[in-house]
C-alpha cells in the first residue's frame, strides 16, 4: 500500500522542492485568508498536491466545486457522511479532475466504510492514528503531527503575506 506525506501549511519550509507530498489546506485556514490563496499555494509548489481540509458531511458538496476552482487537487469528505454525500464529492472531482481523501475519524465499521469509499472510486483514507496497520483498498495519507494546531489571527495574517 502506497503512503503520501500530508503537509501541513504551516511547515511548508520543511517541503523540499523535489519532494511529492501533499500540502495541507485547512477549513479554519481558508475561513480566515482568501480561498484563492489556494493558487498562489499551487503556484509555490508545483510538484505538490494542494488538500482542501473541508471534511464535507452532508448538502455543503458545492465547497468542493468552490475549492477545485480554487486550486485545490483533492478534497476531504468525513467517513460519516452519507454514501451519497461520498458519491456526489467524487462526481465533483471527476469533473474537476481531483481527488477526494475521506477521513475515517468516528467512524465505526472502518473497514466497511473504507470498501465503500473505494467503490465509490476514492483514492485516499485518513485512518486515525492507533488503526492496526492493515491491507486496505485505498492508499492511507499520513498527516503531519503538527496538522490541528491552532492559528491565532495575528498568526493567520503572517502565514497570508508569506504566501
Amino acid at each position: 500500500m502506497k503512503t503520501v506525506k500530508i503537509y501541513d501549511y504551516q511547515c511548508r519550509s520543511s517541503i523540499s522542492s523535489g519532494s511529492t507530498c501533499i500540502i495541507n489546506v485547512g477549513c479554519a485556514w481558508m475561513l480566515l485568508n482568501d480561498i484563492n490563496a489556494l493558487r498562489r499555494i499551487k503556484a509555490q509548489y508545483p510538484g505538490a498536491k494542494i488538500m482542501a481540509d473541508l471534511k464535507i458531511t452532508g448538502e455543503d458538496v458545492l465547497n468542493a466545486k468552490l475549492a477545485f476552482d480554487a486550486g485545490a487537487d483533492i478534497v476531504s469528505v468525513m467517513g460519516i457522511a452519507s454514501d451519497e454525500t461520498l458519491r456526489d464529492v467524487q462526481i465533483i472531482a471527476d469533473e474537476n479532475s481531483g481527488e477526494v481523501l475521506v477521513d475515517m475519524t468516528g467512524v465505526s465499521g472502518l473497514y466497511d466504510r473504507l470498501e465503500t469509499s473505494a467503490i465509490e472510486g476514492i483514492e485516499y483514507a485518513f485512518v486515525p492514528q492507533g488503526t492496526e496497520d492493515i491491507d486496505l483498498p485505498v492508499t492511507l495519507a499520513c498527516y503531519e503531527s503538527r496538522l490541528y494546531s491552532w492559528l491565532s489571527t495575528q498568526e493567520a495574517q503572517l502565514a497570508e503575506t508569506a504566501i
